[in-house]
């Protein structure tokens, strides 16, 4: 009986499976064959004799193909001289590297040397040409034109593409940096309450006028 695979475990079904033990065309090819008809009528079966009839093939047969060893060796010959004939038109195109080299040391060479201008250490002319120089771009503009150099070095334990490969060094990074950042609010307090506290020796207390 068939087992069918279900959501719930395995289903086992009530029809029998059919196998097929001979196939059709085996039966039709064996010598003297008979088989029995049912017939309306009186005679509830007829046996009949069975005769086998070769089905027209309709695929051709397997052609096998011919080794022609003479062909291969022209056709080979033929594309040798055609990628030889490639390389040798390509070569007229390429320039020789060695003509070019020494003509551009002798262009360099009889050109004048020009004195370098004196660079002038001004900085309100330095802040005039930024200012002039810098289109209107706003903070952004400013932070893509920062060199790569000055951004921020990686936290210890996460590689370039931001995965986590040491989880203990950057843990310890982690709790550095809540202690520094605890600490500097600490100072920024201390700082606000000693600006506060010292003013002048006119000034009035809270509480003086009642």
């Amino acid at each position: 009986y068939g087992a069918d695979p279900v959501r719930d475990g395995v289903s086992t079904g009530k029809e029998m499976e059919r196998v097929t033990l001979v196939s059709y065309s085996d039966i039709q090819s064996l010598p003297d064959l008979t088989c029995y008809v049912t017939l309306p009528g009186p005679y509830p079966a007829v046996k009949l004799a069975l005769k086998y009839q070769e089905r027209p093939k309709v695929a051709p047969e397997f052609i096998p193909r011919e080794m022609n060893p003479e062909a291969e060796a022209r056709l080979s010959a033929v594309l040798a001289a055609r990628e030889a004939e490639v390389r040798q038109m390509s070569s007229l195109f390429e320039p020789d590297t060695e003509a070019v080299a020494p003509t551009a040391a002798e262009a360099q060479a009889e050109q004048p040397q020009q004195p370098q201008p004196t660079v002038v250490s001004d900085k309100k002319s330095a802040a005039a040409g930024t200012a002039v120089n810098t289109p209107a771009g706003g903070v952004g503009q400013e932070l893509k034109m920062k060199p790569e150099d000055e951004e921020q070095p990686l936290p210890p334990g996460i590689n370039a593409s931001g995965e986590v490969v040491d989880m203990a060094a950057y843990e310890r990074w982690r709790q550095e940096q809540e202690v520094n950042t605890q600490q500097q609010m600490q100072r920024r307090e201390e700082v606000n309450i000693n600006v506060h506290r010292g003013h002048g020796k006119d000034e009035p207390e809270p509480g003086d006028d009642f």
